[in-house]
């Protein structure tokens, strides 16, 4: 029987809604076919293990792997210019930030995205730092990132190997800032946690959509003239298990560069 590691993590309180949440939509996807799934165990990091069983089997197997998509789970899957739907683990301020791309067999690997390729992909050049970089696009412990394994492979702070935003990925993230809204991104809760949250805080006249970034991570998209640390402060109260981060959106070079003044065109 196949079996998949999706690009999906159980963890927290919410683990039980959550695996519930996830075989829910699962089952959605593979509406049609004859193939069930069924969840085996999660990896020692959180990753969801699935076995496909029926005679619609591999044709289900290639509908997930297109639609939830999969991670590797040994170093050997693994491939110069895969790429990898994984999750923020870690901020370094000396070198940028740690991707947990499900690599756990012979070793814990994980992705780099190095500063400079953060630097090159996000900021035009400008020498912002990892921590200013994170704030301005989001870019959280937890939140779900697609990179690309990039050659050579290097190991300077121990099982790391080096990555960079997917076009795929990096589009997204311009594109949120592109449209001006404020988000509030959150970490440990599923969408219908959030959804209960939400209505519990009488923040729904402010909330124009929730959108769902992974099965037990979401983003809240404010209405145009709502700020997210507004939000967060309100939101805080009804999902005390979860981690929330603001995002805030139409912001521009100049006016980030008067506001804080962390780089300039000569640094």
């Amino acid at each position: 029987m196949p079996i998949l590691t999706l690009a999906e993590r159980l963890y927290g309180i919410h683990f039980e809604e959550a695996k519930q949440a996830l075989l829910s939509i699962l089952r959605d996807a593979l509406k049609g076919l004859e193939a069930h799934p069924k969840i085996l165990e999660v990896t020692k990091t959180g990753w969801v293990m699935v076995e496909l069983e029926g005679s619609d089997r591999e044709a289900a197997e290639t509908l997930l792997r297109r639609i939830v998509g999969t991670v590797p789970r040994t170093l050997s899957e693994l491939k110069d210019g895969m790429e990898c739907r994984g999750r923020i683990v870690g901020l370094r301020d000396d070198l940028g930030i740690l991707i947990n791309v499900g690599i756990e067999e012979p070793e814990i690997y994980y992705a780099l995205l190095s500063l400079s390729s953060l630097r090159k992909q996000l900021a035009d050049g400008r020498r912002l730092g990892v921590r200013d970089l994170a704030n301005l696009y989001g870019l959280h412990e937890g939140i779900p990132l697609e990179v690309r394994i990039l050659p050579p492979r290097i190991e300077a702070m121990g099982k790391v190997l080096e990555a960079e935003l997917t076009d795929r990925q990096l589009d997204t993230i311009l594109r949120w800032h592109r449209l001006g809204l404020d988000r509030v991104l959150v970490v440990g809760a599923t969408t219908g946690t959030v959804k209960r949250a939400v209505k519990a805080s009488g923040c729904e006249r402010y909330i124009l959509r929730i959108e769902r970034l992974g099965i037990l991570e979401n983003a809240l998209v404010c209405k145009i003239g709502t700020e997210a640390p507004g939000i967060l402060r309100t939101m805080g109260k009804a999902l005390p298990d979860a981690r929330l981060y603001p995002l805030r959106g139409g912001w521009n070079w100049n006016r980030w560069t008067r506001r804080y003044g962390i780089w300039n065109e000569d640094s």
